[in-house]
């Protein structure tokens, strides 16, 4: 059973290529997420791009390994020839989403940090945007399968689980394991 594919796109207008990995090999009219590639295909439109199939894979290091092998091989880091920034992966070695990897992790929640004390009024805007709008019962259903299914355990991206309290006017967050202090419930105000 194959995890996902190395593939080539290349520019019909210039004939520079670029090499990715994909485990949605699925999505036809994805031609991959470099930032040259995506200003090249903005510019030049999705019909002057075509995508091959170079290698299935069955695992994330397999993907990592002919992504880089592949890279090398086409030369696709070189300007003149392609349009791929770095040597391989992006990502540790084998490691999938680059999110999973600790100083990624924290540089990303480092610069979120940072944009929303830079942009006030966004966060503004963004209540403004989001006032009077529901949420359909099929995605409420759908959260609460996936909260529940990390319950009394650690989540993947969030480490460990806590539960929110309130005494109706003021929230906190507690470890999942903690009792409800007196005078405060389960929930938000």
């Amino acid at each position: 059973m194959q995890l996902g594919i190395i593939y080539k796109t290349t520019c019909l207008k210039n004939s520079k290529i670029y090499i990715g990995q994909t485990t949605h090999p699925e999505c036809l009219d994805y031609f991959g997420s470099g930032k040259i590639l995506l200003k090249f295909i903005k510019s030049f439109g999705k019909q002057n791009f075509k995508r091959e199939t170079l290698k299935e894979c069955k695992t994330q290091k397999e993907l990592d390994f002919y992504e880089q092998y592949f890279i090398y091989k086409f030369q696709s880091n070189n300007p003149k020839i392609g349009y791929n920034i770095l040597k391989g992966t992006a990502n540790e070695f084998g490691s999938g989403v680059p999110q999973s990897i600790p100083n990624v992790k924290k540089r990303m929640i480092n610069g979120i940090k940072k944009w929303w004390s830079n942009n006030p009024n966004e966060r503004i805007k963004l209540s403004k945007r989001r006032k009077g709008t529901t949420t359909s019962e099929e995605t409420k259903q759908k959260i609460s399968k996936t909260r529940k299914k990390y319950i009394g355990q650690n989540h993947p991206l969030y480490g460990t689980r806590f539960k929110w309290i309130t005494n109706g006017e003021q929230n906190k967050r507690l470890d999942i394991n903690e009792d409800i202090p007196i005078g405060w419930k389960g929930g938000r105000t």
